[in-house]
């Protein structure tokens, strides 16, 4: 288990740090943390990324490529999505980012946050890295409210997978010790990559965790978690739910 060190989260970068307040704040949101390149950020978020229609659309899609390290062509970003470290973050040809979503590179670093050609991210998802990439392979749709995560070790999602909503594609976990007296009782680890193979299908609500491998074609179940690598082309299932009682009393 590789233990994670904790440079890049918002509690040392917030508040650990002696920088100015302005300083602390453009560290979490931009790569380069200069006043210049924070009042660029703040005027394009602030009269850009709320504007509604085609307008705003239009006007996203040629104000906001600065923002990120490559935009391919044809992109759509919709309304309130958050870029953080956009820098570290390239997108594909035909990539569509819907309203609400979070975009964080910040701790992707020269591996980066890659989204690849064709990506749909639906409404109110999170991509996020810490401290490790993420690449999103070409095709791939993921449904609302889902959350990809890397914290220490990289994610990588294959060609024409879809991810229905709600899923949790999340790497890294904590150690906890009961004999600590101060401090934060918890140690971030990582247990590996999380990689998922081409052509998956994943069900609405399922988790899949660090150091999980997943093999081209395969299927999981609405609600799964998934803890240990799957052979390709395999069905994983919770096991089925099933009635074990009443909520009236038995007669007596």
């Amino acid at each position: 288990m590789k233990q994670i060190e904790e440079d890049l989260f918002v509690r040392e970068m917030m508040f650990g740090s002696k920088q100015p307040k302005w300083r602390q704040y453009a560290s979490f949101v931009i790569s380069r943390p200069t006043v210049l390149s924070l009042l660029s950020y703040e005027l394009r978020t602030l009269f850009l990324g709320s504007l509604p229609g085609a307008l705003g659309l239009v006007l996203r899609r040629k104000f906001y490529r600065s923002l990120f390290r490559r935009v391919g062509r044809n992109c759509v970003i919709g309304r309130d999505v958050i870029i953080r470290h956009g820098a570290n973050v390239s997108l594909g040809d035909n990539v569509v980012i819907d309203d609400h979503c979070v975009i964080d590179g910040r701790g992707a670093g020269e591996a980066g946050v890659e989204i690849g050609d064709n990506v749909i991210v639906n409404r109110g998802t999170v991509i996020q890295s810490k401290l490790a990439g993420i690449h999103i392979a070409a095709n791939v749709n993921i449904g609302a409210q889902s959350v990809i995560a890397s914290q220490g070790d990289p994610v990588q999602i294959g060609e024409w997978c879809q991810i229905a909503g709600g899923c949790k594609i999340v790497g890294g976990r904590f150690s906890m010790s009961a004999n600590v007296q101060d401090g934060m009782p918890l140690v971030r680890s990582s247990a590996g990559p999380i990689n998922i193979g081409r052509n998956c299908f994943i069900g609405m609500g399922a988790i899949i965790v660090d150091g999980v491998t997943i093999g081209e074609g395969c299927a999981i179940g609405p609600g799964a978690v998934v803890m240990s690598a799957l052979k390709p082309h395999s069905v994983f299932m919770q096991r089925p739910g099933m009635v074990v009682g009443s909520t009236t009393q038995a007669e007596t």
